[in-house]
Order: C-alpha cells, then sequence, then structure tokens
C-alpha cells in the first residue's frame, strides 16, 4: 500500500490493554512499541500501576510479531534487495525512504484508529489526555520515521492526531536507530564480523544475556545527559569511545527468569541474514535513512505542507515540528543505548549554541535500571513517560 493511500486495516496488532482508569475523563493513553526480539507482552508490568498515574497502557506488536500482520513474501523480497542494493542509488535512497514511510503510515493509522474506537480523551491544556506513543529499543526506529513522515498523512480513520499526540518518546534507544556512527572499539553479540565464532544461534543467546544485564557507565555530569567527564562508576568497562567515554562494566545479570524470557522472546524477525527486522535495520543503516530521518526531526524547522500545499497543510506540517521528543535513556543499560542518549544530547546542545531552530527536546534518566526498566521498575517507566522530571528515581 502506497503511504499517501486511504487507511486501511490497522496492521498493528494491540497485544495488552489496561482499560482506561475509572471514571476518567482526562486520562492519558500510554503506547508503547516494543524492540528487536522481545514482544509487547513484555509491558505488562505497567498495566497494573496505570491508573495510579491516570494512564491507561496499551501495548502494540510490531508487523512480523504474533498479534500483528506478518510481511508478505513480495515485502521481504523487496526487504532483501534493497539491503544490498549501492547506497549511492538514488532510486534506492527513495524506496527505502518509501518503505519507511509506510511504517510510519500504519503507525499513524494504528493510533488514529484506537483513538477513534475508544474515545480516548484529546490532550488538554493542563497536560492531561492525549497520547504518549514510546518506541522501546529498535522500537525507536519506527518513533524516527513515524515524526519524519507524519505530517504528510491526512487524518485517518475519523481522528486527527493533533488533537491527541501529547509526545513522543524514545524510550532507550540506541545510537543505531538515530542513525549515530559507533564509538570506537563498540562490540555488539549480533555482529557477525564481531563474534566470527559464534553460530548465529550463539549470537541470539548472547544477545539476550547481554541486553538483559546490568552495566556500570561513567556518571553523568548533570542529571539529563550522559557524560563523559566524571569518573568511573563501580566495575571496569571492556572498551573506550569518543573522549574515553568506558562502558560495559557487567555489574548484574538480568532478574528475569528463564521461563519469563521464553515467553516474552520471539526470535524469526531478528534471525540472521534475512528476516524481517534484520533486513530494515540493514537497508535504512546502508541508505543512511536513520541519520536523515534524525536531522529532519530534530532540525527540520518549517516542513513543506501535505498533499494538497494548503495553508492548512503548511500549518499542520508546522504543528508536527513542535512536538516534545523525549529521550529516555538507563543508567544501567547496554552502551549502544547510554552511548544514543549521549549522542542526541550534545548535538542539540550544539544545535542551540549555534543558534538553530530545535525541535522540544528533553533528556530524562532512569536511575539504577538497566534496558528493561519497565519490567524492574515500571513506576520508574511511567514516571519518566509522563512526569517532567529529568532525573527519575
Amino acid at each position: 500500500m502506497n503511504a499517501n493511500s486511504p487507511p486501511t486495516v490497522p496492521l498493528l496488532g494491540v497485544v495488552l490493554d489496561s482499560g482506561p482508569p475509572v471514571g476518567s475523563t482526562d486520562y492519558t493513553t500510554i503506547v508503547v512499541v516494543h524492540g528487536l526480539m522481545w514482544r509487547g507482552e513484555g509491558f505488562q508490568k505497567l498495566l497494573p500501576i496505570s491508573a495510579r498515574y491516570n494512564a491507561c497502557t496499551i501495548a502494540l506488536a510490531r508487523r512480523g510479531y504474533p498479534g500483528s500482520a506478518s510481511y508478505s513474501e513480495e515485502e521481504i523480497s523487496v526487504l532483501k534487495r534493497l539491503s544490498t542494493a549501492s547506497p549511492d542509488s538514488a532510486e534506492t535512497t527513495q524506496e527505502v525512504d518509501d518503505f519507511l514511510k509506510q511504517q510510519a503510515r500504519e503507525l499513524y493509522d494504528t493510533l488514529a484508529d484506537f483513538a477513534k474506537r475508544e474515545n480516548i480523551p484529546r490532550v488538554h491544556e493542563d497536560k492531561k489526555g492525549g497520547i504518549v506513543v514510546a518506541g522501546w529499543s529498535y522500537g525507536s526506529r519506527l518513533m524516527l520515521a513515524f515524526l519524519a513522515h507524519a505530517h504528510s498523512f491526512a487524518p485517518s480513520h475519523g481522528a486527527d492526531l493533533l488533537t491527541h499526540l501529547r509526545r513522543v518518546i524514545f524510550y532507550d534507544s540506541s545510537f543505531m536507530a538515530f542513525g549515530y556512527p559507533s564509538p570506537p572499539g563498540g562490540s555488539h553479540p549480533l555482529h557477525q564480523s564481531l563474534n566470527a565464532s559464534a553460530s548465529p544461534t550463539e549470537r541470539l543467546e548472547r544477545f539476550h544475556a547481554w541486553v538483559t544485564g546490568y552495566y556500570a557507565h561513567r556518571r553523568p555530569r548533570s542529571p539529563a545527559a550522559p557524560s563523559t567527564e566524571e569518573t568511573q562508576e563501580d566495575g571496569e568497562g571492556e572498551g573506550e569511545g569518543d573522549e574515553g567515554f568506558v562502558f560495559d562494566g557487567a555489574v548484574a545479570d538480568s532478574p528475569l527468569t528463564t521461563a519469563e524470557r521464553a515467553a516474552l522472546v520471539w526470535e524469526p524477525p531478528g534471525r540472521e541474514p534475512d528476516r524481517s527486522d534484520t533486513l530494515v535495520a540493514r537497508m535504512s543503516a546502508r541508505s543512511g535513512a536513520y541519520a536523515r530521518m534524525r536531522r529532519a526531526v530534530m532540525f527540520g524547522g518549517g516542513r513543506e505542507g501535505g498533499t494538497d500545499g494548503s495553508g492548512l497543510a503548511r500549518a499542520r506540517a508546522e504543528w508536527w515540528t513542535r512536538v516534545e521528543v523525549r529521550v529516555v535513556w538507563c543508567e544501567r543499560s547496554i552502551w549502544p543505548a547510554v552511548w544514543g542518549a549521549m549522542c542526541v544530547a550534545r548535538e542539540v546542545e550544539g544545535a542551540k549554541g549555534a543558534g538553530r531552530a530545535v525541535r522540544p527536546v528533553v533528556i530524562v534518566r532512569v536511575r539504577d535500571a538497566n534496558h528493561f526498566a519497565h519490567w524492574d521498575y515500571p513506576e520508574r517507566t511511567i514516571q519518566a513517560f509522563l512526569g517532567d522530571e529529568e532525573d527519575v528515581k
């Protein structure tokens, strides 16, 4: 389906729904999108506490995961071709951008459909109501595409997201999701070139153990942005990045049990070398799509209008540049997520210092939490999503 075509039945399914707080007419709807090979059901601990924060929490399944539409063989074939195509080809760049725009449209239609069908409250001036949508880890790539393209979409399913959307959250997002380069010495258990002696199954097992662990990194200089200028906390790092950033000093394993992990993991989309998540990430990185979208989202300024080119379309496009972006990072998470937050903070502060137009960006730290804050620290996770504090503890 073309991203500019009329909306169809949403392709992203709701796999968890806390329901609205009893009696509330101004609750906020938190929509969370899962990461790589970890299902949306992993957000289940947010549900029973949502009402305390006057919120309803729902979790979506991305394409290719149980509860949502699978990719067709034709789509997989296109992804395979684009993941190996020349990044210098203008045609390839356009095809990749069109594919990511279509993914953004699928999220847009899902949110609009839910807003209309459930008659959820619109945004109130007192920071109540509306939708807060968060992409966790790999799922934050969908947030980037959403913000890069949503201004060009007309209202769908009888709902206008301009009256519903409060903020978009990049929740513990890797630097790769933003299109930043890796620091020197950075390693990742899924990278075949860095783990040549391991089989695909062994790499997956290493990934799950790595991503669920707790790590020690340099303590940030400020409550919000990660820094490289203070002394390292407990533990020795495995490598150093830019300006001596020390990462991956393992301090504890995950409290997730083997049974819990087995119930929450769905590996097919992330299996190498030719499954959907792997292919989308590879084609987007090769073509520079994530970096292009990041620059457009963070520093795009006034956008062109939608398809009709009218003054109303231009006003709608300008509204999208004022939607708040919140980058939530977890203090004990894997190094790519800490590095990603650091890169965003540096780039935004540098742009402000240079007098460039920057959309509203807030950096929020979750103390003591690893990559699975929603499992080990669900209260802090909701506070980071909904509150105004930049240091949640």
